[in-house]
């Protein structure tokens, strides 16, 4: 890994990205990846739930900037939440109207893996704790650190409970190119 993109962050086994590790690692994925990526980091939703959400893209209402995932389709057996919703950025809704129209087809968990390892590798930032699971828990870490007294609804969003939120996501220190980058990334998170 190049002192450029410095240690990296990791939590639970898991990579937390920046927004520049996020693009030099976005660089190295084809159209579809690209989309995918940007629908899991936009969304919060772990994959098997964007999957479940693709097949009814119903659920995604525009005029409120969210995503209503009914009862059923949060897949974590030990989920807190049955049901939630997931609220979205200005630019999480043109990723959400964007994957839609492309209607991926289902790709693995392990294939997933594989490749993002490799794109990981790649792009220079390494692939010590890459998983699919990184782009939730990094847009998770920003919207925390961006919205600090917004950590009750920053919670329901993602379907966790305020003591994960506490015990996860509330001592993360991050870089002021990165915080300024993040605050890009979120312009219009929870403004319906």
């Amino acid at each position: 890994m190049s002192e450029e993109f410095g240690k990296p962050i990791i939590k639970q086994n898991t990579r937390v990205l920046t927004p520049f590790l996020y693009k030099k690692l976005r660089e190295e994925l084809n159209d579809t990846y690209k989309a995918l990526s940007d629908a899991l980091l936009h969304t919060e939703m772990r994959a098997e739930e964007l999957w479940e959400f693709l097949d009814h893209p119903d659920w995604y209402d525009p005029k409120r900037k969210c995503i209503d995932m009914p009862i059923g389709s949060i897949k974590k057996k030990k989920c807190l939440h049955k049901e939630r919703t997931v609220v979205l950025t200005d630019e999480g809704c043109r990723v959400i109207e964007y994957i839609i129209r492309m209607k991926p087809d289902k790709i693995q968990r392990q294939d997933m893996w594989i490749t993002y390892k490799g794109a990981a590798e790649r792009s220079g930032i390494g692939s010590k704790g890459v998983t699919t699971k990184m782009f939730r828990k990094s847009m998770i870490s920003w919207l925390a650190v961006v919205f600090p007294n917004d950590m009750f609804k920053i919670a329901s969003s993602a379907g966790h409970s305020l003591e994960t939120m506490r015990l996860h996501y509330s001592n993360l220190q991050f870089e002021a190119r990165d915080l300024a980058e993040m605050k890009e990334f979120l312009k219009g998170w929870g403004e319906a």
